[in-house]
């Protein structure tokens, strides 16, 4: 029993479980049995998927979690079923199409909500839609302080104000390019993939730093590109294949995270090279 040779069962939940102890050699009350299903829903069916070993307690401690139903040993050790919240129940929903957004989420409720019954609905794209925003949010919260630490920090170490335009403007040229190829290629911004905008505007700016220095420092100008200019380009090129191998996993969030960073890290990498670099240079024939 595996992914490749998953064991499925299908049939009233009770009958499943029955049908489990019989397999494992319990022996149980057929009459209890036959009464909590009446109490449970005679019309109530679950069809499951097992692909890894479970054991027996697990197996009924799922089905008394669900349903409402467990079991008890006699004096005889014979197993009794039995009831505690014969109202429970539950059901599974394939909706026509993904929920994307918080008003589908919304929409689903509505149409699923009784009056005076309350509802629990769980499930991936259910929770991401309600996440979307959320992680949106957080975006804004957390780019905005990436920059203030950017700035703060590059005034501190520059204590001038031509490398700090020159390195921000880098930094929003990176950024606004990383943006245009999501939606250039259609990649969709998720829970997982924003996480690559804080980690961007952070090495974002590195490349950009390490140039910068190399050409402030006193002496030979071109020695001194020359001796930083390949380290760094190295340093993009290999991030940037890093974080661009994740983009062939199998994993959605995960693929979607290694892509965002790769674009970010790769566009860093040339507006240091294309933007910042002539910059300081023409400053320096001016």
């Amino acid at each position: 029993m595996n992914r490749d040779a998953p064991l499925h069962l299908e049939g009233h939940p009770v009958d499943l479980a029955a049908q489990i102890l019989t397999i494992a050699g319990l022996a149980y009350d057929a009459a209890s049995a036959a009464a909590t299903k009446a109490a449970v829903g005679p019309t109530v069916s679950l069809a499951l998927r097992i692909t890894s070993g479970t054991t027996v307690k697990d197996f009924l401690a799922t089905l008394y979690g669900v349903f409402g139903f467990a079991t008890r040993a006699d004096a005889t050790g014979t197993l009794q079923f039995f009831s505690t919240n014969p109202n429970l129940g539950a059901a599974y929903i394939i909706p026509n199409q993904t929920i994307a957004n918080s008003a589908e989420k919304v929409a689903v409720r509505e149409k699923l909500s009784v009056e005076g019954v309350p509802i629990r609905i769980s499930g991936w794209s259910y929770a991401l839609a309600e996440l979307g925003p959320w992680s949106t949010e957080k975006l804004y919260e957390l780019s905005i302080v990436m920059i203030i630490f950017n700035i703060l920090l590059l005034i501190f170490l520059y204590r001038s104000a031509f490398p700090l335009m020159v390195l921000m403007a880098s930094l929003f040229l990176s950024i606004g390019a990383m943006i245009a190829c999501l939606k250039i290629f259609s990649i969709p911004l998720n829970l997982f993939n924003v996480l690559a905008f804080p980690l961007v505007l952070g090495v974002g700016v590195d490349y950009g730093i390490y140039v910068i220095l190399a050409l402030r420092q006193a002496g030979d100008r071109e020695l001194n590109l020359s001796t930083i200019l390949k380290p760094v380009l190295m340093s993009g090129l290999t991030t940037t294949a890093g974080f661009g191998s994740l983009g062939f996993a199998q994993n959605p969030s995960l693929s979607g995270l290694g892509t965002v960073c790769a674009l970010g890290v790769a566009w860093s990498l040339f507006s240091t090279l294309f933007f910042i670099l002539p910059a300081y240079l023409w400053k320096g024939i001016r």
